[in-house]
């Protein structure tokens, strides 16, 4: 049987890494460049990137798909078959922009509706959906926050998060009426926001795909956040550890929530990809975030199940969007981890600027390579983002087989992580 081609599209081309290898009729639409996808086209692949091929770059996959020089891409590579489009993340309708294509074959999207992903990934539309999931918690305009109300509600210590945000820019970590003042200068008064209590403990990560009559989950894995050297935002992802957990008790739980929230997702006709945060709190598990779209973790955790010979979950997500069903595995942990270097003051540059491994014992010789099936357990990747002003933005992400290369066993950067991003 003939695949279907594919176009996977997305703002950032490292969401991609892997997935050529994974489907076999495959193109890449991105808008922006970074050495990867210099590599990629070295290599063959069928790529569109909008910072390269236009001359003015356009801002969103909505305007790159609707210019005239990425519709003939499509066109050369759809042909006359049917076809698939499928979004890193999809936040506009995609109709208009296949209706202009103007192509014989049918475009298959391989994504839920916008609307239904927004339900759940605001932080107030996740407080309505899954309440009792939460923990405790309230909802509060901007203008009625008082620190000695929250303190003797929530603690000494509170969280106030906003609707929606970017790289951890609209969650807070309050303990003090300056602070709180902070929080109030960057919302309007009549803002809402979710203010929960401050939780000290690991935040773990699930991946998981809901079938029309399954439901797969991932083993937990620790979401790194706010770690010193890689972001100034305490709220900030900048990375993920994939290894078994020291307390295996742990995971039991937190799969149980993750099933909970697949109830609610399949009352909504979601199907595929969707990723849960959540912390262990008093022995119960606390539904921090829920992601219901493909998540950053998806193309190395798909790269690294492909390595151990396992379904990637990347093409568990195509099954699912195609209404297929799947044979089940046994739930195998996968080892390996990243971390995500954020733009943080105009006094910092990046220090690569070509993708590539490098060896443990020789920093100085980059070997071009942008996959981590090429990869031997004694080096790490380095991939580089282009450069940013935008504080937040992700500037390189570094992965690896062999976690303990780069993060502790107190789930801190190692020395040699440190070397590597140019701190020692």
């Amino acid at each position: 049987m003939i695949e279907k081609p594919l176009f996977f599209i997305t703002g950032d081309p490292h969401m991609s890494l892997g997935f050529a290898e994974i489907f076999p009729n495959y193109s890449l639409i991105c808008l922006n460049h970074t050495p990867a996808v210099d590599l990629m086209l070295k290599e063959n692949l069928q790529v569109f990137c909008g910072e390269m091929e236009l001359e003015f770059p356009v801002s969103n996959t909505r305007s790159l798909l609707k210019n005239p020089k990425c519709k003939r891409f499509i066109q050369t590579h759809a042909g006359n078959s049917d076809f698939e489009f499928l979004f890193f993340r999809l936040n506009f309708d995609p109709n208009e922009v296949i209706l202009e294509l103007d192509l014989e074959g049918e475009c298959k999207v391989l994504n839920v509706a916008s609307h239904v992903s927004l339900n759940f990934e605001s932080k107030l539309n996740l407080a309505k959906n899954l309440p009792s999931l939460l923990g405790e918690f309230s909802i509060l305009r901007v203008e009625f926050l008082d620190h000695k109300k929250l303190t003797e509600k929530f603690g000494m210590r509170y969280v106030i998060q906003a609707s929606l945000g970017f790289a951890g820019n609209s969650t807070w970590f309050v303990g003090s009426d300056s602070e709180l003042e902070n929080v109030r200068l960057s919302l309007t008064p009549s803002q809402l926001v979710k203010i929960t209590p401050f939780n000290e403990g690991p935040t773990y990560t699930l991946n998981a795909c809901l079938f029309q009559e399954d439901l797969w989950i991932s083993q937990p894995f620790i979401q790194l956040t706010g770690l010193s050297g890689l972001t100034t935002t305490p709220g900030s992802t900048v990375g993920n550890v994939f290894r078994q957990l020291p307390n295996v008790e742990i995971a039991q739980p937190l799969i149980e929530l993750a099933e909970q929230v697949a109830d609610r997702l399949r009352g909504e006709n979601y199907l595929g990809v969707f990723g849960i945060d959540a912390m262990i709190v008093d022995q119960k598990p606390i539904l921090i975030e829920v992601n219901a779209r493909l998540t950053a973790s998806v193309p190395m955790m798909s790269q690294l199940q492909m390595i151990d010979g396992q379904e990637p979950l990347i093409r568990m997500h195509r099954e699912a969007m195609m209404g297929q069903g799947h044979l089940f595995t046994e739930r195998t942990p996968i080892k390996g981890a990243q971390i995500v270097k954020r733009f943080q003051s105009n006094n910092e540059s990046n220090i690569y600027s070509n993708c590539g491994s490098l060896l443990k014992s020789n920093l100085q010789n980059l070997t071009p390579n942008y996959l981590l099936n090429r990869l031997n357990v004694s080096e790490v990747l380095i991939l580089p983002s282009p450069s940013s002003d935008k504080i937040g933005e992700e500037i390189l992400r570094v992965q690896t087989l062999d976690d303990e290369l780069l993060i502790d066993n107190e789930f801190e950067l190692t020395n040699f992580a440190k070397m590597v991003l140019g701190a020692l």
